[in-house]
C-alpha cells in the first residue's frame, strides 16, 4: 500500500496510479525507466492464528523477539509485524535478499508469538 498523508490517511489505488503518472510526466520518462532503479527482493508472509485479536506488542517478550530477528536479518532486510484488521491473526512478513533466511526469521517469529501468546 502507498499511503500520501498529505491527501489521505489510508491506501488508496487511483491516488497512487495519479502520483505515479504526474511523476513520469515531471521527469519526462517512462514507467520502465523509472521502476529499473528500484531493487525487488523476495518476501515471506506468515500468518499466525490467534485465539483472540491482540496486538503483537502486547505479547510478553515480544519487544526482544523482534529487536533478535531485526540484528540477524543485519540491515539486509525488513521485518513487518501487524495484527490483521479482519480476524484473529497477525502477520509476520519477512523481506530480504536471501528467501531462504527471510524464510526462517519469519518462522522463527510465528513460533514465539504462537507460544507466547497462545500458550
Amino acid at each position: 500500500h502507498l499511503i500520501f498523508l498529505e491527501q489521505n490517511t489510508t491506501g488508496d489505488g487511483i491516488l497512487a496510479a495519479l502520483q505515479l503518472l504526474a511523476i513520469m510526466i515531471k521527469k519526462n520518462k517512462p514507467l520502465s525507466e523509472l521502476a529499473s532503479i528500484m531493487s525487488s527482493y523476495p518476501q515471506v508472509l506468515e500468518n499466525v492464528r490467534m485465539s483472540r485479536k491482540i496486538a503483537p506488542e502486547r505479547i510478553s517478550g515480544f519487544p526482544a523477539a523482534l529487536a533478535a530477528a531485526e540484528e540477524q536479518l543485519g540491515g539486509r532486510g525488513r521485518i513487518l509485524v501487524r495484527p490483521s484488521g479482519t480476524e484473529p491473526v497477525i502477520r509476520v512478513m519477512t523481506e530480504g535478499e536471501d528467501e531462504n533466511e527471510i524464510a526462517a526469521i519469519a518462522a522463527d517469529l510465528g513460533d514465539f508469538i504462537r507460544q507466547a501468546a497462545n500458550g
